[in-house]
């Protein structure tokens, strides 16, 4: 395993200081000692839970302690913590009492922060810390699929075991509740045996068969039908494409042509239309302008009729005029006046009317003439109109004989074609279709071989996998195994196993005799819980696991287990520490074995029952 997630905490203290607390901690073995020196007060509550905890809480825990009295007391003082993650040193700060916020510096820097040195920190909020722990201990390892597989809290929980109750079940260190997947997860996370990386591949490998199963009967589909579509009538194949490409070119030829045909003779239609459109103005122009000359010779021969009329009345005074000439007058007729002999001729005023009747003979005579002449125009013109009128119809008639097409049977004949173009084009396409398929079968070939490829590199990947999975998983059952025969001298053995279904961790001590039944005694159990951590402490150095390569034992139960062998959990750690192996080992313990003096390196916090001197605050809560 890469280093980058080893946990060592090297100091921890207060500020201010409580009691001379000021504990620097090392790697491999750290005893935190109760010592009974025969005081009054019990061995069990000088604060080494309290220790423990104190560590927890540097680690992103929620709370630190519940004790009315210790609230109080603890009310304005803080944790200082220097601890490293792989090669990141940093220390936090933090209040003891509802520290909902940590002050991170760069570096182990207690020292300074005791002297009161103002220096630039990270302030956090708790769970910007634990963000921050994860992001060094996990490197986003701790992510499945986008999707977190574990968080800091869930993790660190199994290198916490709380006095008691914590070394009870291997999967429940510090006895809270949670679901039997986070415990399973967590377990398999530190370990390396994630099984959902096996399922992963499962599935993977079972898609991967799908594809090659289904890319396998593509392929003999495909080649089945081009079989049976092409290889028995490949030469009828080409020449019906050659005869189909004959029909189409000369119907396309012939629909051109067509089409060309129908688009003049549209046009000329067009013009004829024009022109018949002209005609029929110029026929309506022409009988308006017969009306007229009717109208103008009606009036013409009324006017003559009226003039003959006035000729007539005038021819009928002078005829009177000559015949009463005869007779003698003895007054002028047309004045009245006397006359003498002879005067009827020198009458001004009958010579007058005379001269106006024959003035207005004259007139009428002239305006008779000239109607005459304009109603002869007239019917002449009348002539020239009817018969103008006549060759305009002559020719619309020649127009609409020539417009008499029927472009429908044209357009039939169009539609025909191109219906049966259209057939031909998608025979056409059919027969390219099937030619292609006679090269697309080594597409369809290739597509299968590359689905059998892709499923063997995943069967493969899969094989490696439960080999390294089998792997890590024997060795730990060995380490387990050994562990127990080393605590128990040889007098009893472990066993470690998966269980089928859901793959959790069990573990069982068992007698080395004849029998090898399993002991289940009270203090057994203990120890079973205990070599289980020793024995995924050993593999921590391994790679291939998420284990940080730090454990806390929180004071196991010495009353239940036999001392010899309780002794022997230290003398273990020592054996490893001795093998050079990088590990933080913390023990609160109220024993030691007799090798470890008073003053061995190896203690690095000592508390005693004579008086709240000896407690890790100095006082009693």
């Amino acid at each position: 395993m890469n280093k980058n997630n080893s946990l060592f905490i090297n100091r921890i203290t207060t500020q201010p200081q409580l009691n001379g607390f000021d504990v620097v901690l090392r790697k491999g073995l750290n005893i935190v000692y109760a010592q009974d020196i025969g005081g009054l007060g019990s061995i069990n509550s000088v604060g080494k839970s309290t220790f423990v905890n104190l560590l927890n809480y540097g680690l992103g825990s929620n709370t630190f302690i519940q004790s009315v009295v210790a609230k109080k007391r603890l009310e304005n003082v803080f944790l200082l913590m220097e601890l490293s993650i792989g090669i990141k040193r940093f220390t936090v700060k933090r209040k003891i009492i509802s520290g909902k916020t940590c002050e991170v510096f760069d570096g182990w820097v207690i020292d300074r922060l005791i002297e009161n040195k103002s220096f630039e920190s990270d302030k956090k909020s708790l769970d910007e810390y634990k963000g921050y722990l994860e992001d060094l201990l996990f490197d986003n390892k701790n992510y499945f699929k986008d999707e977190k597989v574990i968080n800091i809290r869930e993790f660190i929980y199994p290198f916490f075991r709380v006095q008691g109750s914590g070394f009870e079940k291997i999967d429940e260190p510090l006895a809270n509740y949670e679901s039997a997947k986070v415990k399973r997860t967590r377990l398999q996370f530190i370990t390396g045996l994630l099984s959902d990386r096996l399922k992963e591949l499962n599935q993977e490998v079972e898609k991967k068969e799908q594809e090659e199963k289904e890319a396998k009967s593509e392929y003999q589909v495909i080649r089945k039908y081009v079989e049976h579509k092409t290889k028995a009538h490949k030469i009828e194949l080409h020449i019906k494409k050659h005869e189909i490409n004959d029909e189409i070119k000369q119907l396309e030829l012939a629909n051109m042509e067509s089409k060309t045909k129908f688009k003049k003779l549209q046009d000329y239609l067009d013009n004829l239309y024009v022109n018949k459109e002209n005609l029929r103005k110029e026929l309506v122009n022409i009988e308006k302008q017969i009306e007229i000359v009717d109208s103008r010779a009606i009036n013409y021969k009324a006017t003559l009729n009226e003039i003959s009329q006035e000729k007539k009345s005038l021819n009928l005074i002078e005829k009177t005029h000559q015949w009463f000439s005869n007779f003698e007058y003895k007054k002028c007729p047309t004045c009245l006046k006397p006359l003498k002999e002879h005067e009827l001729d020198d009458c001004e005023i009958a010579n007058e009317n005379n001269v106006a009747i024959e003035t207005l003979s004259a007139v009428l005579d002239n305006e008779k003439m000239e109607l005459s002449e304009a109603y002869t125009r007239a019917l002449v013109q009348k002539s020239q109109l009817v018969l103008m009128k006549t060759e305009v119809e002559t020719k619309l008639a020649e127009l609409n004989k020539q417009s008499d097409v029927d472009l429908d049977y044209l357009i039939a004949s169009l539609d025909k074609v191109e219906e049966r173009l259209k057939v031909l084009y998608e025979e056409s396409a059919l027969l390219d279709n099937l030619s292609n398929l006679i090269k697309d079968i080594d597409t369809f070939e290739e597509k299968w071989n590359l689905s059998k490829s892709e499923l063997q590199e995943k069967l493969l990947e899969l094989k490696n996998e439960k080999k390294s999975f089998d792997k890590r998983l024997e060795e730990l059952k060995k380490d387990y195994k050994k562990v127990v025969e080393y605590l128990y001298n040889k007098t009893k053995f472990g066993i470690l196993e998966l269980s089928p279904k859901a793959s959790n961790f069990k573990v069982s001590i068992h007698n080395n005799d004849e029998f090898r039944s399993e002991d289940k005694g009270d203090a057994t159990n203990i120890m079973k819980v205990i070599a289980f951590d020793l024995a995924l402490l050993g593999i921590s150095n391994e790679d291939g696991n998420m284990h940080p390569r730090f454990l806390v034992h929180d004071s196991p139960n010495v009353r239940d287990i036999d001392p010899e062998v309780y002794k022997r959990i230290i003398t273990y750690i020592e054996d490893m520490e001795k093998l050079g192996l990088d590990f933080q080992y913390i023990i609160t313990t109220l024993l030691v074995p007799d090798n470890i003096k008073a003053d061995s390196h190896y203690i690095r916090l000592k508390l005693h029952n004579d008086g709240d001197g000896g407690k890790l605050f100095g006082f009693t809560f």
